[in-house]
């Protein structure tokens, strides 16, 4: 769990070290789908709180960046249907890849950050920032 302290977290991760757990999420975007192995993050927001997460991959890596709440069931197809518009996959490597999460509840909502790539062969080392708005 990336856990926010003073409004921020980061956490250093390299996805050369895991595996395509979901296949076939593309998230509504034309990039996917993204079939790269994940890394995954939670984050609990606490009420009526928005966040950016801020992904800086390598300057080889093309990495993807998608979120979706917790209670989502762990299945590809209803994780590609709760991600579609929390979804960055900006095409070229080194880019920085941007989604901010929104939580409009009352209470506090937990969500899980992925971060993903196009192909399984594309993976690198990264920096994950998260920052309260």
């Amino acid at each position: 769990m990336l856990n926010v302290q003073s409004g921020n977290a980061s956490v250093s991760g390299d996805t050369g070290l895991t595996r395509n757990d979901l296949a076939g999420v593309s998230c509504g975007s034309a990039q996917g789908p993204f079939s790269g192995p994940q890394t995954y993050y939670t984050v609990e927001l606490p009420a009526t709180t928005s966040a950016e997460v801020k992904l800086t991959p390598e300057p080889t890596f093309d990495a993807a960046l998608y979120a979706f709440v917790q209670t989502t069931a762990c299945q590809s197809a209803a994780v590609d249907a709760a991600c579609a518009g929390l979804v960055s996959d900006t095409v070229g490597v080194g880019l920085v890849e941007t989604v901010t999460l929104k939580n409009p509840m009352s209470v506090a909502m937990t969500f899980v950050i992925v971060v993903d790539s196009w192909s399984p062969s594309e993976v690198g080392s990264y920096l994950l920032e998260l920052s309260v708005l």
